[in-house]
């Protein structure tokens, strides 16, 4: 439809219009859309917005603005599709078993900092009470 328009333009640079034409028409057919936000992309996937967002460590093809944790996220439609047809062909689809190994181990990871602050937190008391002592005796 877009070709016919524009034969003069096709007779000159025919490899750059061609080209640009379907890369026109992919996008004006909707197949491949910029999703804003979690809601969005958990819709597209047709999943919940925490399975989505526990989806993102596994390789889950989501850009974030800012690099933050909390910074706004985009995905491309497309790309979110190869990524899930890629986990189903191979039937590697995130399984709650993996997703279990990923919460032990960052309950484990999240434990170790604890004690350390623990410990750390106790020494500094330690530090605190023998200030004290020494300012009261002079």
């Amino acid at each position: 439809m877009v070709k016919e328009s524009f034969p003069h333009l096709s007779a000159v640079f025919p490899a750059t219009v061609s080209c640009a034409i379907d890369e026109f028409e992919s996008l004006s057919k909707g197949t491949t859309m910029l999703l804003n936000g979690w809601k969005e992309i958990s819709n597209h996937v047709q999943r919940g917005v925490r399975t989505v967002q526990r989806w993102e460590h596994l390789g889950l093809p989501v850009v974030r603005i800012n690099n933050s944790v909390r910074s706004p996220v985009l995905a491309r439609s497309e790309e979110l599709d190869r990524w899930l047809l890629r986990h189903s062909s191979t039937n590697s689809q995130p399984q709650p078993l993996l997703l279990a190994k990923y919460a032990q181990a960052r309950r484990a990871e999240l434990r170790t900092r604890a004690e350390a602050l623990i410990q750390r937190s106790a020494e500094l008391i330690q530090v605190t009470k023998r200030l004290q002592a020494r300012s009261l005796n002079p």
